[in-house]
């Protein structure tokens, strides 16, 4: 009746449950009933050292609840043998329905939904190229089984956010749920808003607010002429000096500029006088067979929009390096202008920082339910890219790396791929020290510094597989 939980399935699935609270202890196994409906971990004290372990129970909504737990055990063999006990128990009522009234009740506002069940009444047509993807493709069950495991826990109050993740607003939608799992797994409080998105802190102290957003396709205008996909470095450099800062200037200004119930988003009432976030991902070309997915080469178009900055940096004949800025005035493509540095806009000073990533797509759920054993085992999916290069603080560029997702001893987070860009005139500044791990970049004078995350790696997935697989 009891099974051991690997830790990356155990983490899934309380990723709604974690609070920062539970920091003091450490988790040492994991496990659960034969069908997962309840799980447990034992855990020991980081202080007196005595051992302790927890249970958990799905509830009315398939959220996971804490139900029972015993603290302060002398061995690990004790709490882990009293876990097996309740666990085993613990079926038993819940097999007899006896058990749900251990659980705690959700409140009547907050309904249970579905991202990926699609109405009989919905035409294929009305279905986004990539929830299609999503919901057919043996590649991607993974992905499926990490949403379907997160969905309980998306409470909007958008009452289309369903019809909206299914249909053409799939990449706003995806990149918000990306998002709650990136801030739960930094386990930071997140609360659903009208507007902004977000509200996040530690228990009962609100820490800041944050509105998502996304470069979207152009349907009209200068920029309706896209450029070619770029192929060689000088084609990638220019497309982010030229066209990147006006597609990403357009999704920034637009929200700076957003009112809601008369008010911008910083003006809220659950929002008034703390640090506010826009969290912006690049969408505007999409991942097909045709040409690369624009976010795979658009990410330095964005600091040089946001800080008027390009911050080169030049070698001399003995090898070392120094920075060299260059301050930009204005981008400009084709016929179309805009003036260069977000943050030197009037009102710029009520956005505290530009939270950023590149990895809120299909493929990073897909990652993270392959880390959490679901999916084919004969279908291969390998991380290629660049990473860190840990063993030369002044390097100017990345290490090659191939990964097999599914290799020992390879780990990833929910928010590895995050970087912030703060603001160094906010009006609410944000306070670095909040954010573990991510990559985080301030202007300082003429040049940015930067706290760099050492295993952030920049990459693409490809998935393999055998031409059997239906």
């Amino acid at each position: 009746m009891i099974k051991r939980l690997s830790r990356e399935r155990f983490n899934l699935f309380i990723l709604g449950t974690r609070t920062l609270g539970q920091e003091e202890y450490v988790e040492i196994s994991f496990w659960s009933n034969l069908d997962e409906t309840i799980i447990g971990f034992v855990a020991q004290n980081k202080i007196d050292h005595d051992y302790a372990y927890g249970i958990l129970m799905r509830n009315e909504i398939k959220r996971f609840n804490f139900c029972a737990g015993e603290t302060s055990l002398k061995r690990e063999d004790i709490a882990r043998k009293n876990l097996n006990k309740e666990i085993k128990n613990l079926t038993r009522s819940y097999e007899s329905r006896d058990a749900i009234f251990i659980q705690e009740k959700e409140s009547k506002s907050v309904k249970s939904i579905n991202l990926l069940e699609v109405s009989k009444e919905t035409s294929d047509d009305k279905l986004h190229p990539s929830f299609k993807i999503l919901i057919e493709s043996p590649v991607f069950i993974p992905a499926r089984k990490v949403i379907e495991e997160l969905s309980p826990w998306i409470s909007p109050v958008d009452t289309n956010l369903v019809e909206q993740f299914q249909g053409m607003g799939f990449d706003q939608r995806i990149w918000e749920l990306y998002l709650w799992a990136a801030l739960k797994n930094l386990l930071f409080d997140v609360t659903h808003l009208e507007a902004p998105d977000f509200l996040c802190g530690f228990g009962k102290k609100k820490l800041f607010a944050i509105e998502a957003t996304t470069v979207a396709p152009s349907t009209s205008g200068i920029l309706l002429n896209i450029p070619d996909v770029p192929q060689d470095l000088e084609s990638v450099i220019k497309y982010n000096d030229d066209y990147m800062p006006m597609k990403f200037g357009s999704s920034l200004t637009n929200k700076l500029n957003k009112m809601s119930n008369g008010q911008s988003y910083w003006e809220q009432p659950e929002t008034k006088k703390l640090p506010f976030i826009l969290a912006i991902a690049d969408f505007h070309r999409p991942d097909n067979k045709k040409f690369t997915p624009s976010m795979g080469y658009t990410h330095s178009g964005l600091p040089h929009y946001l800080y008027g900055l390009k911050p080169l940096v030049v070698g001399d004949k003995e090898g070392n390096y120094h920075s060299n800025p260059t301050f930009i005035e204005k981008h400009q493509y084709l016929s179309k202008e805009i003036p260069s540095g977000f943050f030197n806009l009037p009102k710029s000073e009520n956005i505290s920082a530009i939270l950023f990533c590149n990895a809120g797509t299909i493929s990073k759920f897909n990652r993270m339910g392959i880390l959490a054993g679901f999916g084919n085992p004969n279908i291969q999916h390998i991380r290629i890219g660049e990473k860190y290069n840990t063993r030369d603080p002044l390097a100017t560029e990345g290490v090659p790396c191939k990964i097999d997702i599914r290799s020992p001893g390879y780990h990833e987070n929910w928010s590895d791929e995050l970087t912030l860009f703060h603001n160094s005139k906010a009006l609410y500044p944000l306070d670095k020290n909040i954010f573990k791990d991510i990559n985080q970049h301030f202007l300082v004078g003429d040049h940015i510094e930067s706290l760099v995350y050492p295993t952030w790696i920049y990459s693409v997935t490809c998935n393999l597989f055998p031409y059997d697989i239906e």
